[in-house]
């Protein structure tokens, strides 16, 4: 099976400044009135946040500052100020969210997806136990669904979680990956989908999504997701590349890594002057020398795959660190997961990358940074996610008194 390093990564495009999202409203911020409690249906999820939809008869929350709830306690939002939950309590109970896209998916053609999630620190009278995602859990696009029941959905997500992913409270993950339409379509829907092999494979709990993302590759500029938490330090960028894939245990890239891999050989061909490092890591896992070996073997293949897409050898290295520099303790795997990486570091001229992260080359989507990002780096503008949300604040008697558990829904005076 293939092993997947899913970390954070930076992207620079030059002379492309205009976002691409296909999403309206990715960021749940639009919204016509702010619901205060957990909901007893999905209408009150679609008319209280613009553009999304719910496919089945199941009860998705919009979760805004104004929510309060004695069995949830929310967290802050990914960004902005609302998130959307869903709760995953088995076949028979099953929340999403849905929205037709600015414009549909073109069969033959790539797109990049992807969405971050949580949990709550609280939920039903409990803390929220992590829990691990499945090849069914994601994003499907299709035609219009709809079914008149609170089950869950049948189908196969075009972009799947997988079951390393850990979703854990307080803890905003990013899940993303990339796949070709091979139809045109207009609908995307996120949650949890049935597998008829496998009926167990089921991530159940209390879920958190914001910032849902889908765009195009195209020849003309290729867009990317800059990350929340870099820093520059000495003119230095050290960047970590996300959706790099190797076999368990082997150095061989694997063809999934090269879409990922060749937004890396655009930034290199539109910036003749960046000198690139790349450094492979591994986990704690075996000898300490192997994954040395290893690293360095890793780091090497990327190496490699860079040349023969043209790139100047004198202007790559390649470093293995194995188990050495660890972002994370290696005591669960999610940690171990997320030191299992590859990345690397750029310079341009005299080590300035100024010009080489220029503000007005970072995507704007993500104008909420890290404060730790150097200040020449701030990013201005907002988009359609920061539409104020209505003053309008409804109160529904049912929604009051209604508690969702994952056991059975019911209202609490019941």
């Amino acid at each position: 099976m293939p092993l997947r390093i899913w970390t954070l990564l930076i992207l620079i495009v030059p002379g492309f400044l205009t976002g691409q999202n296909l999403v309206p409203n990715p960021g749940f911020e639009a919204c016509d009135f702010q619901p205060v409690h957990l909901s007893s249906d999905g209408r009150t999820f679609e008319r209280a946040s613009r553009a999304w939809t719910v496919p089945n008869e199941a009860s998705t929350d919009l979760i805004s500052p104004r929510f309060r709830s004695s069995n949830l306690t929310p967290i802050p939002p990914h960004s902005g100020r609302n998130m959307a939950g869903v709760v995953i309590n088995g076949d028979f109970w099953a929340e999403y969210v849905g929205v037709k896209l600015k414009q549909p998916v073109k069969a033959g053609t790539t797109y990049y997806v992807e969405w971050w999630m949580s949990m709550p620190t609280y939920y039903s009278r409990q803390k929220p136990v992590p829990t691990f995602l499945n090849d069914h859990f994601g994003v499907l696009i299709s035609e219009h669904l709809y079914q008149y029941d609170k089950r869950i959905l049948l189908g196969k997500p075009q972009v799947e979680a997988n079951n390393e992913i850990l979703i854990e409270p307080a803890k905003w993950t990013k899940v993303s990956g990339s796949f070709v339409a091979d139809q045109d379509a207009e609908y995307l829907y996120l949650g949890q989908f049935f597998d008829k092999e496998d009926k167990s494979k089921i991530a159940r709990g209390y879920f958190l999504f914001d910032d849902v993302f889908i765009e195009a590759f195209s020849s003309e500029a290729v867009q990317y997701t800059p990350s929340r938490y870099y820093k520059i330090e000495n003119g230095v960028a050290a960047i970590k590349m996300d959706n790099i894939y190797f076999q368990t245990d082997k150095h061989e890239l694997v063809p999934e890594s090269h879409v990922e891999l060749d937004k890396l050989v655009s930034i290199l061909e539109k910036n003749p002057t960046i000198r690139i490092e790349i450094q492979g890591h591994t986990d704690d896992e075996g000898n300490e020398n192997y994954n040395f070996g290893l690293s360095e073997r890793r780091a090497q293949s990327v190496f490699k795959y860079l040349v023969e897409k043209g790139i100047p050898e004198e202007r790559l290295t390649s470093k293995g660190f194995g188990l050495s520099n660890p972002v994370t303790e290696n005591s669960d795997e999610a940690g171990k997961q997320a030191n299992r990486r590859v990345e690397f570091v750029i310079r341009g001229d005299n080590q300035d990358t100024r010009n080489v992260l220029d503000p007005e080359q970072i995507y704007r989507f993500a104008d909420e940074v890290n404060p730790l990002i150097h200040e020449e780096l701030s990013i201005s503008g907002k988009d359609d996610r920061y539409w104020d949300c209505s003053e309008k604040v409804e109160h529904d008697p049912t929604e009051q008194n209604a508690e969702k558990r994952l056991e059975k829904y019911k209202p609490a005076s019941a």
